[in-house]
């Protein structure tokens, strides 16, 4: 049992989170501009079609397990002393997803090699490696990643995934001042897991055998983890439904150009999800040990100032990037995406919901609400695949980009519904103070509209707008920071 007090130790984790996903996603971020400014459009097109291809065929290892892992792992090193499971759990996963991981690559390259020809099929080869290697594929690797983040460590998983991320930004700049091409690119996306996938080996073995855990399979464990992960499977199935058709959708019915757009303003903002899930991923594994011992109380304010803490953020950003977009697009991608500024725009207001929903699913897993998942990925697959082919000729990348936005937008909504009807959810979205939020948001906006009329130059507007919110929210009371740091101090040691 530890003796380090609860907010120590979050407040730990939580600050070694946040610094390495902050550097694995500038890192990310380094890449894929450099993938993006190095590639013509054409290419880099089709570099976004065989990262798609990889991620639908992926879904069929990925099953969703993760958070239903992380729980598990969390509960089995509770009960170890009673009863060790960590060994069946472990051994009988791994296996599994390793089954999984050989016959889905296989499925995948088939399928490319069959539509798209030989050539996308190799790339599409070379991409399946990340399904045994990679962090970011949530296949083999995130079977180890969670049993680590289930023991509070979610810091070490994000040390290891930004040893990953350099190692992808320092490969891309070097390849780029020779000659970067498009199988090197795809090469590049895939191997760079190696570095962090080794290392995370090497600690799951000190820890096995520290621990004397005894890997093995157990067919009534299996069959208990398919039957129980069902809706997440199925809701992790929609959701790469949802995150990839727009891409296959727009190169079947657009140009390569507006696949090229959409793809880039989508790679450059899907780097804010780090930050829901640093929050989550910290706040989960606590919240459920909470929850195990019956302490509803300190689950609720902790995850209540946790989510209204992320959404504040949310907004701070998509003011931002409603000002700054042109600047960004210019300076991130280069002039040849000039066109793409009003879809960084939409993507970064479309941050709000997707990080209110990444939070609620999380917790509501905890909370073993899994069909709470399986809804809201079935409400974004529906909208996304009809919504897209109805939009993706007439109005291309914009198109699609908003019926993403609606997708999302009416998930959370069903989201909010479901979550009523668990105690634990309800107690934590009775506690969010959304009178104050919805009057922050239309405070800024309302001047940021005033200044963009007036013809206030962006940087001034954004600088300006983001201050202001800050202002306001601190003023406010939306924003506590004592009530933070008191809540923090007054949680005792486990």
């Amino acid at each position: 049992m530890s003796t380090v007090p609860l907010a120590q130790r979050l407040s730990k984790v939580a600050a070694g989170g946040f610094l390495y996903s902050l550097l694995g996603n500038g890192m990310i971020y380094i890449g894929q501009i450099i993938i993006a400014r190095s590639l013509d459009r054409i290419d880099y097109a089709t570099f976004s079609v065989v990262v798609a291809l990889v991620s639908l065929s992926a879904m069929f290892a990925d099953l969703g397990w993760t958070p239903l892992l992380v729980k598990r792992f969390a509960q089995a090193e509770a009960d170890h002393v009673t009863t060790d499971q960590r060994g069946v759990l472990l051994g009988t996963s791994l296996l599994i997803k390793f089954v999984l991981s050989v016959a889905a690559a296989i499925l995948g390259i088939v399928v490319a090699s069959v539509i798209y020809g030989a050539e996308t099929g190799v790339l599409v080869m070379v991409g399946t490696a990340t399904f045994f290697i990679s962090s970011r594929v949530l296949v083999f690797r995130a079977v180890l990643e969670s049993f680590v983040r289930a023991e509070g460590a979610l810091d070490k998983v994000l040390r290891l995934g930004a040893l990953d991320a350099c190692a992808f930004a320092f490969l891309l700049f070097a390849w780029s001042s020779f000659d970067l091409t498009l199988t090197s690119a795809v090469a590049i996306y895939s191997l760079c897991h190696l570095p962090g996938f080794v290392l995370l080996l090497h600690y799951m073995n000190q820890v096995i055998s520290k621990r004397e855990i005894r890997l093995s399979y157990d067919r009534s464990v299996a069959k208990d983890l398919f039957r129980t992960a069902l809706p997440l499977t199925i809701g992790m199935c929609l959701l790469t439904v949802h995150n990839m058709a727009d891409t296959l959708i727009l190169e079947a019915l657009s140009t390569p150009y507006q696949v090229s757009a959409y793809a880039a303003s989508f790679r450059l903002m899907a780097g804010l999800a780090f930050l829901p899930a640093v929050v989550a991923g910290v706040v989960m594994p606590e919240f459920v040990k909470l929850l195990h011992r019956g302490e509803h109380d300190r689950a609720t304010k902790l995850t209540a100032l946790s989510l209204q803490s992320l959404l504040t953020l949310a907004v701070f950003i998509a003011l931002l990037l409603s000002a700054l977009a042109p600047i960004v697009v210019d300076v991130l991608l280069g002039g040849r995406y000039a066109d793409a500024w009003l879809l960084v725009v939409i993507f970064g207001w479309m941050f709000l919901p997707v990080a209110f929903a990444s939070f609620i699913i999380e917790l509501g897993i905890a909370a073993g609400r899994q069909r709470m998942f399986g809804y809201y990925t079935a409400i974004l697959a529906a909208v996304t695949v009809v919504g897209d082919l109805i939009v993706a000729a007439p109005y291309g990348a914009v198109g699609v980009t908003l019926v993403k936005f609606l997708a999302i937008a009416i998930g959370c909504v069903v989201l909010v519904l479901q979550s009523m009807k668990s105690g634990a959810l309800k107690d934590v979205l009775k506690s969010i103070k959304w009178r104050k939020n919805v009057l922050s948001l239309l405070l800024p906006l309302s001047v940021l509209g005033l200044m963009s009329y007036v013809g206030v130059a962006s940087v001034i507007a954004g600088v300006v707008t983001a201050t202001l919110f800050a202002g306001w929210s601190l003023w406010s009371g939306l924003v506590d920071l004592d009530r933070i740091a008191s809540l923090l101090k007054g949680i005792t040691t486990r």
